[in-house]
């Protein structure tokens, strides 16, 4: 569990206005009234930035009685905290701060749904959807998602509702609260199957659906089999077999249940495409890949769009990067002023280039939108491209060891399928 806690206190006055042994008195008499002997804890000031504050650091675990832990509660800062640092203020003449003012720009930053399609301000939701486009475009079920997810430094909590929390950031986001297609619904669906096909090229052929892997799973018969679906259908139909097997041995038949979902996935493959000739098979693979050229060139044309405004770009990205602190600066943290003042003038630099912050946003917002689900595509018809070289290459193995056989003299070979 949390092990601790961390409180700052900011002074609203320019540094060289505030006496550091008061700033200090300050902090400690919050530091004895709210904490008591309760808890242990340090805090310290900090006096290099243009507004000096106080870092208060302590154990959430109580020292006394029978060591229960810090109980914070949502509200406990309006409602406790904060008129408790402006009573102490107010004890030194300090300013304090406004909390209706505090809740009215809460109510405005919610109103304006901080939804990057709406005013394109760059978040921790908006980086969090990002990563998610990109591990769902490369894992192939639930499991994978997480795992890629961990792999890229993110915490993941399972209960009622899925929680992840990003590296740096200090609470977790509940997938539910992502909205639109960022939902562990929305993801799962996804998952079986990630094609998104607005604004993309229409692709001549239909990827099929992602298989779900079950081990010792044969697919059920639906009509009558001919050519590669009859080889592959009793490829998988021997293998299924390790389904037999107890459940404690099966760490012995590892290569073959492996093997079971690349045979799952090839037979997918055909039955899909409806391939059953090395013919037909080569046409969907010269489909497959005209698709593939037609979405590189599409995603193409969106970058050159990014490179056609080189200075309008730079400066939205650079507004990117102040957006924490600019909105911790419309939370009442007047430390982050300067940050948003350097936002408010790149605003007005990319206002001067004939074209306004909002409609930058949408510029390339939208192309960087659409060039996430480009890839999320090109991914899926990559995959496919995969499975039918495969496919391709066996079939030119089983081609050459007949015909080493029939000119040994040996007959047709038997293979074991």
């Amino acid at each position: 569990g949390r092990q601790g806690y961390h409180i700052i206190i900011s002074f609203e006055e320019a540094a060289d206005t505030v006496d550091k042994d008061i700033a200090m008195e300050i902090i400690g008499k919050f530091v004895k009234e709210y904490l008591g002997k309760e808890f242990e804890a340090v805090y310290a000031l900090h006096d290099d930035t243009d507004h000096i504050h106080g870092h208060i650091v302590f154990n959430s675990v109580r020292c006394v009685e029978q060591g229960l832990k810090y109980d914070y509660r949502n509200g406990d800062w309006d409602n406790i905290i904060q008129p408790l640092v402006n009573k102490i203020c107010e004890e030194y003449h300090m300013a304090t701060l406004d909390m209706d003012k505090v809740r009215e720009n809460r109510k405005h930053k919610r109103d304006k749904t901080w939804d990057q399609s709406k005013d394109g301000i760059f978040v921790w939701n908006d980086m969090i959807r990002r990563d998610i486009d990109q591990v769902v475009a490369q894992a192939e079920n639930w499991d994978e998602f997480l795992s890629g997810m961990e792999e890229r430094g993110y915490e993941i909590k399972h209960g009622a509702h899925t929680l992840i929390k990003p590296p740096g950031m200090d609470k977790g986001r509940r997938l539910d609260t992502l909205k639109g297609d960022y939902t562990e619904e929305k993801i799962r669906e996804r998952l079986c199957n990630p094609m998104r096909e607005e604004d993309l090229p229409k692709p001549v052929l239909k990827l099929p659906p992602k298989i779900k892997k079950i081990s010792g799973y044969i697919p059920r018969r639906k009509s009558e089999l001919t050519g590669y679906q009859k080889i592959y259908f009793a490829r998988l139909y021997r293998l299924g077999v390790i389904k037999k097997q107890p459940y404690s041995n099966a760490w012995k038949y590892k290569e073959d249940i492996r093997r079971l979902h690349e045979l799952q996935e090839e037979y997918n493959f055909l039955s899909a495409y409806q391939i059953y000739t090395d013919h037909d098979l080569d046409n969907v693979l010269k489909v497959l890949a005209g698709q593939a050229k037609a979405l590189r060139q599409e995603k193409r044309q969106l970058k050159d769009l990014e490179d056609a405004n080189p200075e309008a770009f730079a400066l939205w990205e650079q507004i990117q990067e102040l957006s924490i602190e600019v909105s911790l600066y419309e939370e009442g943290y007047q430390e982050f002023k300067g940050e948003y003042q350097r936002s408010e003038q790149l605003k007005k630099q990319m206002s001067d280039l004939g074209i306004s912050f909002s409609e930058t946003v949408q510029l390339f917002q939208d192309s960087q939108g659409k060039i996430r689900r480009i890839d999320e595509v090109l991914a899926g018809v990559k995959r496919q491209q995969r499975i039918g070289k495969k496919i391709l290459q066996e079939q030119k193995e089983r081609l050459q060891s007949k015909k080493q056989h029939i000119d040994k003299g040996r007959g047709e070979p038997h293979y074991d399928l």
